[in-house]
């Protein structure tokens, strides 16, 4: 028959499994695998002229950024190794794993030439001016 009590010392084994099934997902391994999910947060403004897009891209370098813009549609990726090194008391632990983010949007009447983006502050901001529209309008002279 089984203790219906548990003893101090079942509660402690029961403490630290418990402990490591909730830190196990905080590892580096998988925050690399979590931070994909949903992690290019996005604004695009409409001013009458351009379209304004800010992107938060927090602890990404620049180096590892690419934006593009090809076929009315615009992409933004981003493409890191990541590379921990842990050191304590009598052990060493390294993990790499690779982050991979992208996201497409698409755009009409977009100046492709004149596309600007700069990254500053862990923030991408893309401007994407509008095509001028001539007003082709006239009355025409019926004869």
């Amino acid at each position: 028959m089984y203790d219906l009590i548990s003893s101090p010392r079942r509660l402690q084994h029961y403490n630290e499994i418990e402990n490591i099934f909730r830190n196990f997902f905080n590892e580096p391994f998988f925050s690399g695998i979590t931070q994909n999910t949903n992690n290019l947060k996005v604004d695009i403004r409409d001013n009458s002229n351009e379209y304004v897009l800010e992107a938060d891209l927090p602890n990404v370098s620049k180096e590892n950024l690419n934006v593009s813009f090809e076929d009315n549609v615009l992409t933004i990726s981003v493409e890191q190794d990541k590379q921990v090194k842990e050191e304590e008391e009598n052990y060493i632990r390294r993990e790499r794993y690779q982050q991979s983010i992208s996201r497409k949007f698409a755009f009409d009447g977009i100046e492709s030439d004149s596309i600007e983006a700069r990254y500053e502050n862990g923030v991408l901001i893309v401007t994407l001016p509008k095509k001028v529209i001539q007003n082709t309008n006239r009355k025409i002279e019926i004869q």
